[in-house]
């Protein structure tokens, strides 16, 4: 599993409900037991609206204890 230890959000524009956003994430890093991405979220006008760092760690499904990343991320 995965779980998110800290998320960073920076929000640049507001928008409404029901306008479809469109979400790119990026692989930023894989260190250890972590992993982190990055995400730009664009508006219907491609404008940036919000950016975003997310931060989770790999950890066993049962025992919850920390576990290097799989080989197939690195």
């Amino acid at each position: 599993m995965c779980p998110v230890i800290s998320v960073k959000f920076k929000f640049l524009k507001t928008t409404h409900y029901d306008e479809q956003l469109t979400v790119k994430t990026r692989l930023k890093d894989i260190e250890g037991v972590r992993i982190w991405f990055t995400d730009k979220l664009y508006n219907e006008q491609n404008q940036l609206i919000n950016t975003a760092e997310t931060e989770l760690a790999f950890v066993g499904l049962n025992d919850w204890k920390l576990y290097a990343a799989p080989v197939f991320f690195c």
